[in-house]
C-alpha cells in the first residue's frame, strides 16, 4: 500500500484501495462463456506513524472512490478529501480526525484536489465545464471564490504565508508551474526562466 500523507500529530492517513473482487460465472454448453464483475472502492483509513498495522477505517462508502480525487490535512487536525461516485461525480468533503459523518464541503460536481490553507481556508480544483478553474473557500465553508478560470488547473496549493496559490496549467504550452495571488489577478510563473513542458 503506497504511504499517504502525514498529519501534524505524527498520525498518517493513506488512501487504501483494495484488490477488486472478480465474479466469474462459468457455462459449459458448446463453447465457454465468462462473465466478469469488478467491483472497485477506496477509502480512508488513520493510523499511527509508528504503527501503521493499527489504522482505523474513517471512511465506509460502499460506491465511492474516497481520497481518490486528494486528500489534506487542515490545521485544526481535520481532514479534506474528494470523493469521486459511480456516476462520476466529484465532491470534497470535511472529516473529523476519529471519523464519523463527513460534511459536504463542496456543491460541484467536479470538485477534487482539496488543500488546506493557513488561516483554515481551503483551495479546490474544479472541471465543471461551467465553472473551471481554482476555487476557495474559508473555514466554515462558506465564500465561495473563484481564483482561475482555466480548464485542468490541478494540484493548487497556498504558500506558507499564505500569500500565494501555487498550481499546475496542465493545458498550457510550455506547462510552467504558476502562482496567483490569494486575492486574485494575474498569474505569473512560479520561477523565472523555468523552461517548461510540452503540452503535445
Amino acid at each position: 500500500m503506497a504511504p499517504g500523507t502525514t498529519s501534524p500529530d505524527a498520525k498518517r492517513i493513506r488512501n487504501a484501495s483494495p484488490e477488486p473482487s472478480i465474479i466469474r460465472n462459468r457455462i459449459y454448453e458448446r463453447q465457454y462463456l465468462a462473465t466478469v464483475r469488478l467491483d472497485s472502492r477506496s477509502d480512508l483509513w488513520l493510523a499511527p506513524r509508528k504503527d501503521l498495522e493499527n489504522a482505523t477505517r474513517l471512511t465506509a462508502s460502499p460506491e465511492a472512490f474516497n481520497g481518490a480525487q486528494g486528500v489534506s490535512w487542515t490545521q485544526d487536525n481535520r481532514i479534506l478529501y474528494a470523493a469521486e461516485d459511480i456516476r462520476g461525480g466529484s465532491h470534497v468533503y470535511r472529516l473529523e480526525q476519529q471519523g464519523g459523518h463527513p460534511q459536504h464541503f463542496t456543491s460541484g460536481n467536479s470538485d477534487m484536489e482539496p488543500s488546506s490553507c493557513p488561516g483554515g481556508s481551503a483551495l479546490f480544483a474544479s472541471e465543471d465545464p461551467e465553472h473551471s478553474g481554482l476555487w476557495t473557500l474559508d473555514a466554515a465553508g462558506r465564500g465561495l471564490r473563484q481564483l482561475t478560470r482555466g480548464a485542468y488547473e490541478w494540484y493548487p496549493a497556498c504558500s506558507r504565508d499564505g500569500k500565494w496559490v501555487l498550481y499546475d496549467p496542465f493545458l498550457a504550452s510550455p506547462r510552467v508551474p504558476q502562482r496567483i495571488p490569494w486575492e486574485g489577478g494575474k498569474a505569473v510563473p512560479l520561477l523565472e526562466n523555468f523552461k517548461g513542458v510540452s503540452a503535445s
